[in-house]
């Protein structure tokens, strides 16, 4: 028997597909109903993926690392950091983020979400 998939085990699976550039895998890992709290913007599946997209436009050679990560229930939550290289400028770049998702049947279904930039 199998363990059951924990919320986080989806998000950290969302964030490294981001990170990859694969910016489709928001359509199928997020819900039809999915939305932020957070980025007013992100109200569904495709602009999830959008929203991802040009959050890594200006990056390359991007890593994450998870810091912490805890699940209660349909809701997981991960602290993690992005490092990753500025295309223009060659400067290194860091942020961390703590992103608090809601999953329902294996999908996105709610995000809320705060990041910091290092540094």
């Amino acid at each position: 028997m199998h363990e059951e998939m924990k919320p986080t085990d989806l998000i950290n699976r969302f964030y490294d597909e981001v990170m990859c550039c694969n910016f489709d895998y928001a359509l199928s890992a997020a819900d039809p109903t999915y939305f932020s709290h957070t980025e007013k913007g992100e109200i569904d599946p495709a602009t999830l993926a959008l929203s991802c997209k040009n959050m890594m436009a200006p990056l390359e050679n991007a890593k994450r690392e998870v810091l912490f990560e805890f699940n209660d229930g349909e809701l997981g939550a991960v602290i993690h950091t992005c490092s990753a290289t500025l295309r223009e400028t060659g400067e290194p770049f860091k942020i961390r983020s703590a992103d608090v998702y809601r999953v329902r049947n294996g999908k996105l279904m709610e995000h809320w979400g705060i990041l910091q930039p290092e540094g």
